[in-house]
């Protein structure tokens, strides 16, 4: 049995961490609604209802998410980031490990400690060193400080800002370079002003 199980119309899929869990529901279920299945310490098996959006799980009804998904609950200040295509080196007798992780930070990392963070996590989580991955910003907090202050930087100047400071929970400061955040946060730079990324100058 899996530990998670998410269940929508005629599709199951199993999921063997709470890691893999939200990489999966943020990579296929986004702005879907789906009941997350997992067996309790007890013996009882429980069905949760939940809503996938870009900060995260919330309840599908006015119950609070049960503690087994409370870390993947919705956030307006958690550093969220997806991880995918985990290359792992292993052999064919390797167990099936996930491609798919989603991991939460309690405070903003810088883009270069970043990637090195996650690399550490995935072999914490999988027991399993890997030779690459993918990764995409998921915090909504993040992504819409800095589209809105680019957004407002290129209407009054004409040009996109070449960096952005962006603040954690403790208030400590970490500086994204342009490219390297818009990047991570996997937005389009013509979402933000209509202006074509190849022609954009940097302040």
């Amino acid at each position: 049995m899996p530990t998670f199980l998410i269940r929508a119309f005629a599709t199951q899929v199993p999921c063997q961490s709470l890691a893999e869990l939200g990489g999966v529901l943020h990579r296929d279920f986004a702005g879907q609604s789906v009941a997350v299945q997992f067996d309790r310490p007890s013996g009882l098996r429980h069905v949760a209802f939940v809503d996938v959006n870009d900060r995260g799980l919330a309840s599908s009804y006015s119950a609070p998410l049960p503690a087994e998904l409370a870390p993947l609950a919705a956030s307006e200040r958690t550093f969220r980031v997806l991880v995918t295509d985990i290359a792992y080196d292993n052999d064919e007798n390797a167990p099936e490990l996930p491609h798919t992780l989603c991991f939460a930070f309690d405070e903003v990392i810088d883009a270069e400690t970043l990637e090195q963070v996650v690399s550490d996590r995935i072999s914490d989580e999988t027991g399993f060193c890997h030779h690459g991955f993918q990764m995409q910003l998921l915090d909504c907090w993040a992504k819409t400080v800095f589209v809105d202050f680019a957004s407002d930087h290129f209407k009054h100047f004409g040009a996109f800002p070449g960096d952005i400071a962006l603040a954690s929970h403790e208030g400590n400061e970490v500086v994204y370079g342009f490219d390297a955040y818009m990047s991570l946060a996997n937005v389009e730079m013509e979402r933000i002003a209509g202006h074509p990324a190849s022609e954009r100058e940097l302040s």
